[in-house]
């Protein structure tokens, strides 16, 4: 089998001496393509990266492609298929913006046993071109590369996203933030193919958008496009919002509940200490995710802590039984100042590793995946406090909320809350 193209989705990238273990996954085979997965864990299984890989069967004495009989395939068991976002497997490159930054011959050392260049080493021959920040590589396999070609790197020229992300940062967006408008402008870029912007291909590049995402997403995505319209002084293509009522009621395939939050934190206590309690500090003070790493050794002394976020500061009230709880680890752990929940090397988790370790507990806790996600703990919060003190003000002040109708959308309950208590005013008879 031959390798037609690869798509590397990179969540975490592992660290010199970290254990890691690496699984395959055949999920799909037909007469001519095989489909795979492989990922790569960390010593708690959390996805570090994931991976999907077409390869097509070839005769090895002409390279072409043959024929599997289907006899073979039904004897073949197949594993589940990862989630993960499948890109084509075709790459467009239309007419980009692209330059020539280098050329070289191919090595004996990149040769392998097919008397080619092997699938892996492309990766490494373009690696030391791209910015250390990346998070997605993809690999369409056409003309295998053989000893004494000629390898021409060519790069898109990316520099005004970059410094349009560089200048959100300056202007004291959130890092999150940033990020978030740059990967949405590059998405908007690998749309145009190196087609020049215009009113008439912004608008149906929304188009396409919603016929593939949720309203509160797209007008995530048309927020950062227009800002980035207006770093390029193109006001002229800035785009609508669009306009949709929110729902009264909350989603009961995603409403988390109390039951289903201990069985959860029963699963991470078996898993992770360090989990366990980041999911009660998260739960027990309605923390966003990129506000965990403002509890801190020193918070932990006063029982509240300080955020600093979106341009704004809040304080945030600790429990004493978490302080205790928490205090206790850090102790245990040697962890003196700073944050208490930080990674071996001493950094501050991130939302990408917090959000794979609550997901790895779904099966184990017996939680559907939709309702497993740091900012549920948040939702979880709202709505228990609101059912047993009523008090909306107070919420919306303990959440960092400016507006109260962002507060409500927290406390709204399942349909089938109002359904039962309509039927309890007692206009109906049998």
């Amino acid at each position: 089998m031959f390798l037609i193209s690869r798509q590397v989705d990179i969540y975490k990238l592992p660290k010199y001496s970290e254990k890691i273990i690496t699984r395959t996954y055949v999920y799909e085979c037909n007469e001519v393509y095989g489909y795979r997965n492989t990922v790569i864990y960390d010593e708690n299984n959390i996805e570090l990266i994931v991976c999907y890989a077409i390869g097509g069967f070839v005769d090895l004495t002409n390279s072409n492609l043959v024929r599997i009989p289907k006899s073979i395939i039904d004897g073949v068991k197949f594993d589940k298929k990862i989630e993960m976002n499948y890109l084509p497997r075709k790459i467009k490159f239309g007419n980009k913006n692209l330059k020539e930054i280098d050329r070289f011959k191919v090595k004996k050392y990149f040769i392998d046993d097919n008397n080619h260049v092997n699938n892996a080493r492309y990766i490494d021959m373009v690696i030391d071109y791209v910015e250390d920040y990346y998070k997605r590589i993809r690999i369409e396999y056409r003309i295998p590369a053989k000893l004494g070609d000629t390898i021409i790197v060519n790069k898109e020229n990316i520099e005004k996203i970059k410094n349009f992300k560089n200048d959100l940062i300056k202007r004291e967006k959130e890092r999150a933030t940033a990020e978030k408008y740059a990967r949405d402008v590059r998405l908007f870029a690998e749309y145009l193919s190196g087609r020049k912007m215009t009113k008439e291909l912004s608008v149906e590049y929304k188009n396409r958008l919603k016929a593939t995402r949720a309203p509160a997403s797209v007008n995530a995505a048309v927020a950062g496009l227009n800002s980035f319209f207006a770093f390029c002084g193109r006001h002229d293509l800035k785009l609508k919002s669009l306009k949709f009522s929110r729902s009264s009621f909350a989603d009961k395939e995603r409403e988390m509940t109390a039951a289903e939050y201990n069985r959860l934190l029963s699963a991470a206590k078996e898993k992770s200490e360090r989990l366990y309690l980041l999911m009660q500090t998260a739960c027990s003070c309605g923390l966003r995710v990129s506000e965990i790493r403002f509890i801190t050794c020193e918070s932990l002394m006063i029982r509240s802590a300080t955020v600093a976020l979106k341009g704004r500061v809040r304080t945030v009230l600790l429990p004493g039984k978490l302080c205790k709880m928490l205090i206790k680890y850090a102790k245990k752990n040697k962890i003196k100042s700073g944050p208490v929940f930080i990674t071996r090397t001493g950094r501050p988790l991130d939302r990408f590793y917090i959000w794979r370790s609550m997901k790895a507990l779904c099966k184990k806790a017996n939680v559907s995946e939709k309702k497993v996600f740091p900012h549920n703990l948040r939702h979880l919060f709202a709505r228990t406090y609101y059912k047993v003190h009523k008090d909306l003000l107070r919420l919306s002040e303990l959440l960092g909320h400016v507006s109260m109708n962002t507060t409500r959308i927290y406390t709204a309950e399942s349909s089938d809350i109002h359904r039962t208590r309509i039927e309890m005013l007692g206009f109906l008879r049998e």
